[in-house]
C-alpha cells in the first residue's frame, strides 16, 4: 500500500538539492527570446536562413520583368546588375 506522505527530497512543493553542496544560487534560468531559449533560437538559424534565401531568390524572379521593380531595384545591384538591363535594339524600335 502506497503512503500518502511526500518523498523526503520534495522540500515545501519544490526539489531540494541531491548535493549537500549544490547552492541555490548555482540555479541558472536560460534567457528566452519570444519564448524560444538561445539554444533553440540558434538550432533554428539554419533553416530559417534557408527560407529566407529562398523565399527572397523567389521574389526577384517573380517581380524581375515589372519595369519598376527591375529599373529601380534590380539593375542598380553592382556585380548583376546588368542582367536585368532591357535595352532594345535601334533596328526593332519603332520609334
Amino acid at each position: 500500500m502506497r503512503s500518502n506522505r511526500h518523498p523526503k527530497h520534495l522540500v515545501l512543493g519544490h526539489l531540494a538539492p541531491t548535493d549537500p553542496h549544490l547552492r541555490l544560487s548555482e540555479y541558472t534560468v536560460p534567457t528566452k527570446i519570444a519564448g524560444l531559449t538561445t539554444t533553440q533560437v540558434m538550432r533554428l538559424m539554419p533553416m530559417a536562413a534557408t527560407m529566407g534565401a529562398a523565399t527572397g531568390i523567389f521574389a526577384i524572379f517573380f517581380l524581375g520583368d515589372v519595369p519598376r521593380i527591375r529599373e529601380d531595384i534590380l539593375m542598380n545591384i553592382p556585380v548583376i546588375g546588368s542582367y536585368w538591363d532591357r535595352s532594345i535594339a535601334p533596328e526593332d524600335n519603332p520609334f
